[in-house]
């Protein structure tokens, strides 16, 4: 499978936040990437520092491009407004677009572990005294709120809702390989234009 084509969706239900409607189509995604097989890439072309944005943009062959859009839950989503579709025929990669890699930060609570040790490690280092507790606690809150911060869309699994953080990555090899949210975290590779 080359994704050599793609799809778009627009989020644009008014009695929702985006990032409600964002988790709603990559949990819709989700669900034909498992109950059909097919191998899909996704792009968040509206992604910042904070902000995952409104536009999810799903990578792959025509093929499977047209097994999204003939799923009959993406199809009522789209007439019930939660989404909609901007790109509504697969339309062929522009000459020119920029590999790039979406990858779910699976490590965020480690990075915050890390990141809090050595915050503190050093602060120990330069002063005589240890850090007290209460700044240990106003330290890692910060560090918390600030993971907070980070662009993610939410799941619901029978184990309760989390949140999938997602990061880009400039620097790629060629992959056509996604996990089932249709991230690169196994070296799927798609296009940003």
């Amino acid at each position: 499978m080359v994704c050599s084509h793609y799809i778009e969706f627009v989020t644009d239900d008014r009695h929702a936040s985006i990032g409600s409607c964002i988790s709603r189509v990559m949990t819709m995604l989700h669900g034909v990437m498992r109950h059909t097989g097919v191998n899909l890439g996704v792009s968040f072309p509206e992604l910042s520092d904070d902000v995952i944005g409104s536009k999810v943009r799903v990578f792959g062959d025509v093929e499977s491009l047209n097994t999204v859009l003939a799923n009959p839950q993406i199809q009522d989503a789209c007439r019930r407004s939660v989404c909609s579709l901007s790109v509504y025929v697969p339309c062929e990669v522009p000459a020119g677009a920029t590999a790039s890699c979406y990858v779910a930060e699976r490590d965020v609570q480690a990075n915050i572990n890390a990141t809090f040790n050595r915050k503190l490690a050093r602060f120990n280092r330069r002063h005589s005294e240890p850090m007290s507790k209460e700044d240990q606690t106003r330290l890692r809150l910060h560090l918390v709120n600030k993971a907070r911060r980070l662009p993610y869309f939410t799941v619901k699994s029978r184990h309760g809702v989390y949140p999938i953080y997602v990061t880009k990555r400039e620097k790629v090899t060629e992959g056509n390989v996604f996990n089932s949210f249709g991230l690169g975290n196994m070296g799927g590779v798609v296009y940003d234009f």
